[in-house]
């Protein structure tokens, strides 16, 4: 212990949790989430074990959760989501502990109305080293 205790892991985020966004479209040019509501086509982090809700007003612009960036329905991430490709609605997503580290948030009709969900692991990103942060 010359250097103080080992690191000790504070984990605030319990697995199981559920959060939820509200979705709309900018016209056929990006996605817009809240609580945010200002970026346009934003990285969201979504973490493993969580449950996320996201509530949908972009009629005739179709939520998918994908492996890739495409239009259609293809390439459609479904591991733990419902209502993958919901316009008006809400699309439920549990991550599950095998989750890709990225995945995509995309329009199936418009190419640039896409995004990035980082996908980590609640204990990654929520811990302090207190030899190192304190």
């Amino acid at each position: 212990m010359q250097n103080g205790p080992s690191p000790v892991t504070i984990t605030g985020y319990a697995e199981g949790s559920v959060s939820g966004f509200t979705v709309t479209n900018n016209n056929s040019q990006s996605w817009v989430f809240t609580p945010d509501g200002s970026s346009n086509n934003p990285v969201i982090t979504l973490y493993r074990g969580a449950t996320y809700k996201f509530e949908l007003n972009a009629p005739g612009q179709p939520f998918y959760i994908k492996n890739a960036r495409t239009t259609g329905s293809s390439d459609a991430y479904s591991t733990g989501v419902t209502n993958n490709g919901t316009e008006t609605g809400v699309v439920i997503f549990t991550v599950s502990e095998t989750a890709p580290d990225i995945l995509y948030y995309v329009c199936g009709v418009h190419q640039e109305m896409q995004g990035i969900f980082e996908i980590k692991n609640a204990e990654e990103e929520l811990s302090i080293d207190i030899t190192t942060e304190i």
